[in-house]
């Protein structure tokens, strides 16, 4: 249907867009935004920005690159474009999970095996939480309830399944 030069000037004065809007290039340019602002893309599920539920939209990008939505995909030119805002794919769980090893990690590089019970006495508070975390691991691991990776990197805290622990080699 063609509009006529009249209808035309009536909706250019009510600000009628003539070009559809590319809403994932909306949703990036509203996630370098963010970026900027917060140094991040760990956005909240409810953050709202120009219309657009940022928050969700990342959250099920992530899902659809897990392949965890039917029948739903990325493009390598979208994958890209987020990974160049640096985009972790991991849930914000195995992201958690991540930090706590790192710090568990830390730890047995630094000060060798360390007791892993509660009350040790003398342990500071971080010691202590960590222990608490490698605790629960092991639990959870000896209930199959860990990711293979997971597992995999447990061990490699001295920390075997049937709770014992291997020798600590304390570096001098």
């Amino acid at each position: 249907m063609k509009v006529t030069p009249e209808r035309r000037a009536k909706l250019d004065a009510l600000g009628f867009k003539w070009t559809a809007e590319d809403s994932w290039q909306k949703r990036i340019s509203a996630c370098e935004e963010y970026l900027r602002e917060h140094g991040d893309l760990d956005i909240p599920p409810n953050y709202v920005i120009d219309n657009v539920w940022l928050g969700k939209w990342l959250y099920k990008c992530r899902k659809t690159y897990r392949g965890e939505l039917k029948g739903k995909s990325l493009t390598e030119e979208q994958i890209a474009q987020l990974e160049r805002l640096g985009i972790d794919w991991r849930t914000p769980a195995e992201r958690a999970w991540s930090e706590k090893y790192e710090a568990a990690a830390s730890l047995f590089k630094t000060e060798g095996d360390i007791k892993i019970t509660a009350g040790n006495g003398g342990e500071t508070e971080e010691i202590a939480r960590i222990a608490r975390w490698v605790a629960r691991q092991r639990t959870l691991h000896k209930q199959g309830k860990l990711s293979p990776e997971q597992a995999v990197k447990l061990n490699a805290l001295n920390a075997k399944r049937d709770g014992s622990r291997a020798p600590a080699q304390r570096r001098e």
